[in-house]
């Protein structure tokens, strides 16, 4: 179950820095992590509500653990790299 959780915020993270990709902002690491991190405290709810009642319930015991790769800029680089995305910077 813990796989599928990590799969589906991946690509709900994936999903928000596609949508910085095609906006008009400065294309640095810095200005993708800050968008990505008031976007998601924006869109939780949506992320929770795609998820199973049972994934809901192991996620809402500590949702800061479910987003690490959001948790520092350091730790957003990776996420990045992991997945293939540079930035112009």
């Amino acid at each position: 179950m813990q796989k599928s959780i990590r799969k589906k915020r991946d690509e709900f993270l994936l999903g928000i820095v596609g949508q910085f990709q095609e906006s008009d902002e400065n294309k640095t690491l810095f200005d993708c992590y800050d968008y990505v991190k008031i976007i998601t405290e924006t869109t939780i709810d949506d992320f929770t509500t795609s998820l199973s009642e049972d994934e809901q319930k192991v996620v809402e015991r500590n949702v800061k653990a479910w987003f690490l790769p959001i948790e520092s800029i350091r730790t957003f680089a990776v996420f990045l790299s992991n997945n293939e995305i540079n930035l112009n910077q």
